[in-house]
């Protein structure tokens, strides 16, 4: 008879899934070790149209006038528990 730790089990949050995590939200799981699983979340800050660089409305090829909303989208990895994880 083999035992299995529940949170190490390859099925259990797969590389490839979708979870919720507490504090970043929805994630994708996109490695597992063990009970670890390595996942990675998107963030969209929003940034005032006053804050867009000269340069980066030169290469656009728009005015600033022509700018209503702005966000940048960063992503995030971290290793967490799978404790830590509900399914999505």
């Amino acid at each position: 008879m083999n035992v299995v730790s529940i949170n190490s089990h390859p099925k259990r949050f797969a590389p490839g899934s979708r979870a919720m995590h507490r504090f970043h939200g929805w994630c994708e799981v996109v490695a597992a070790r063990g009970e670890r699983r390595l996942i990675r979340w998107v963030e969209h800050v929003p940034q005032r149209v006053d804050d867009v660089p000269d340069q980066v409305e030169t290469l656009m090829g728009v005015d600033s006038i022509d700018v209503l909303e702005q966000e940048v989208i960063v992503t995030h990895e971290i290793e967490v528990s799978a404790d830590e994880l509900r399914a999505a």
